[in-house]
């Protein structure tokens, strides 16, 4: 699987999951960066941050 084609399933999740948009590409592209050691180990807080934001998405639409 092409980085490009891991960050279009992550854009997928996200946005069924009502995550916005512009969120979604964010956190793709960064989540992408550390596929597929997820522990985004090295990333800067605001991506850290960026990511956790999309994840609540996800938790929330599995209520």
């Amino acid at each position: 699987m092409s980085k490009k084609d891991i960050e279009s399933a992550i854009v997928s999740v996200l946005t069924d999951a009502w995550c916005p948009q512009d969120l979604a590409k964010n956190a793709a592209s960064i989540l992408s960066e550390y596929y597929p050691d997820n522990t985004l180990i090295g990333a800067t807080e605001t991506e850290v941050r960026v990511v956790k934001q999309a994840q609540e998405y996800v938790r929330d639409s599995n209520g």
